[in-house]
């Protein structure tokens, strides 16, 4: 008997429902024109344990494996825009003669 990895996942219809609350994008828009609300989507508890789970056991088995590039800064735990900017910064420094007050003024 074959059993595909998300049958059990697929029984559960609480896992594919959230509840969704519209928002306002902004305070000055129209709160009676549909266009001016955003939807919010709250999903189950149960649904968001299991998308943190299959996301670490991803990123364990890229990182493992050696599949996710050291670069790739985006999804990765204690990355961010802080953490790249120093090393595009360095980048920019090394690839020639660059002044460093020029460098800084394009970032």
């Amino acid at each position: 008997m074959h059993l595909h990895p998300y049958s059990a996942a697929n029984k559960h219809t609480s896992m594919k429902s959230a509840y969704i609350t519209p928002r306002l994008k902004k305070a000055d828009l129209e709160p009676t024109d549909a266009k001016s609300y955003r939807p919010i989507s709250n999903l189950s508890v149960l649904s968001k344990l299991l998308e943190r789970l299959v996301c670490e056991q991803l990123v364990t088995y890229l990182k493992d494996n050696g599949l996710l590039p050291e670069r790739q800064l985006a999804y990765r735990r204690y990355h961010s825009t802080e953490t790249v900017v120093p090393r595009v910064l360095s980048d920019i420094l090394s690839a020639g003669n660059c002044d460093i007050s020029r460098a800084v003024s394009c970032i």
